[in-house]
Formats: C-alpha cells, sequence, structure tokens
C-alpha cells in the first residue's frame, strides 16, 4: 500500500485551526495516547498526530482497534473546549457528524453512524471515534479525538472474529481511496461542526445526527454492561443522550451503551 504524503495531505488541507499542526509517524501504540504526552506540554489546540500502523489502537470500553499498516486513517486531535465534563457526549455527537459527513463528501458512499461513536457502512461498521479527556475542577483541560476509518482495508486481512461485521471504504464500493484527500475533507467537516457547537448551535448538530443515524425510528437492544433494553430509537436528548421508547410507550434516555439493531 502507498505511504501517506504528508506534504500532499497539508496542500489539500482547507482548515483554518484544526490539522494546521501535524505530527506523523510510522508506527505508535496508539495515536491517543502520543496526542496526549505532547497535549500535556504546549501543543496548541487542533493539533493533529497521525500514523500509518497502532500496534496497541483501541475503541470503547478497553477493544481493540484493528490498524493494519497504510490502509486506514489512525488520527488523534487535541482538543481544548470550553466544557465542563458533564458536557462532552454533545463533542462527541459534532465529532461523529463531523467525521460523517467529511466521508460522505469525500466518497459519494452513504456512510451512517451508530449511537454513539460509530461509522457504519451497509450496516458493518467502518470506523469509530474515541474520545478521552483530561479534567479538572475548573473544568475539561484538554480532550484527544481518537478517529479510526478502514479505508483501504482487505476483507481477508480482517480478523476472523470482525469479517462479518467490519468492513471498509474500498471492500465496500470495490474502489480505492487516497487517504490524504478523505483525512482533509474530514478535518474541514469537522472543524465546521466543532464551530457550530461553541456558537451554540447543538440543536442543529444534533437533528444531523438523527438524520444520519442508521437506526433512527426502528427497533434496537441497547446493551449497559450486562443488563440490556429494547426500543425504539426517537432521537438525541439535549445533551445528546439516546432516546428510547420501551414497549409501554414510556420514554427513557440512555447515556452509554451498545445499540443493536434488531429491524
Amino acid at each position: 500500500m502507498t505511504p501517506f504524503d504528508a506534504d500532499e495531505f497539508q496542500q489539500l488541507l482547507r482548515t483554518k485551526w484544526l490539522g494546521r499542526q501535524f505530527v506523523y509517524m510510522q508506527c505508535v501504540g496508539s495515536t491517543n495516547d502520543v496526542a496526549e504526552q505532547i497535549a500535556s506540554g504546549e501543543a496548541p489546540n487542533g493539533t493533529l498526530v497521525l500514523a500509518e500502523t497502532q500496534l496497541s489502537g483501541r475503541g470503547r470500553f478497553g477493544r481493540i482497534w484493528f490498524s493494519p499498516e497504510r490502509t486506514g486513517i489512525y488520527a488523534s486531535l487535541i482538543i481544548r473546549p470550553p466544557f465542563l465534563p458533564k458536557d462532552m457526549l454533545m463533542l462527541t455527537i459534532a465529532t461523529a457528524v463531523g467525521v460523517c459527513e467529511g466521508l460522505r463528501n469525500s466518497t459519494s458512499l452513504p456512510v451512517m453512524v451508530k449511537w454513539v461513536n460509530d461509522l457504519v457502512l451497509g450496516g458493518k461498521k467502518i470506523g469509530g471515534i474515541l474520545i478521552e479527556t483530561k479534567a479538572s475542577a475548573r473544568g475539561v483541560e484538554f480532550a484527544i479525538v481518537g478517529i479510526g476509518v478502514n479505508v483501504n482495508t482487505e476483507a481477508k486481512s480482517f480478523p476472523k472474529e470482525l469479517r462479518s461485521v467490519a468492513t471498509s471504504l474500498k471492500e465496500f464500493s470495490g474502489r480505492y481511496f487516497q487517504r490524504e484527500r478523505l483525512l482533509a475533507s474530514t478535518l474541514a467537516h469537522l472543524e465546521h461542526s466543532y464551530e457550530v457547537l461553541l456558537s451554540g448551535g447543538f440543536e442543529k448538530l444534533r437533528e444531523r445526527y438523527c438524520q444520519l443515524h442508521f437506526a433512527q425510528g426502528k427497533l434496537v437492544e441497547v446493551t449497559i454492561d450486562s443488563e440490556s433494553i429494547v426500543g425504539v430509537v426517537k432521537g438525541l436528548d439535549e445533551k445528546g443522550a439516546l432516546i428510547l421508547q420501551l414497549k409501554d410507550g414510556v420514554e427513557t434516555t440512555i447515556i452509554s451503551g451498545t445499540v443493536r439493531l434488531l429491524e
């Protein structure tokens, strides 16, 4: 596979601040870990860490993120948001909208979101978002926004346990994609989403998220630890929590869990 061309990426980048400071590495344990280390120093808001492969990439709940060399986007962004920890779910929603819109725009593929931080295509996972924060009583010092996308990964290279649930942009479409162009487009849309959020426009992001949600209006099972809840997805509340309508018509909100489509 072709190595990532950092010079071409920077020429394609159209953001004002997001990704303008750029750290490119061949192999890391985790881009989130590298970003956290430099965020504790003087790394500016919007700094991007990108690697060709990760040895210990991770997703939510400590799950391993499969990161084969030169086939995907494995990136982390340093964001210094003026939020309290209780508001960070809104940052996740804004990030999911931005990444999804960026991929749809640059590939013309019907990429969707799955609450809260997955990206799906044809019912299979093609990407994910992991946001980790350092906070104090004064608020969030910084957030590390990890983004993983299966771009040109071959089906045969996925571990057997992932082949039924994961795919890549290339496997779905039969086309090879230029990672530099995809990442530049993603960051441009992501920057726009962040600026909408910072200007008080979460309602607009929430509405768009629901339009992009693969299970909106459908019956799902949400697993929370060892328990599960079944209901119809009605949307998101004012903080980004998932609203489910249960069998008896009562609505409940969920702030964390794994969603599985039942219909």
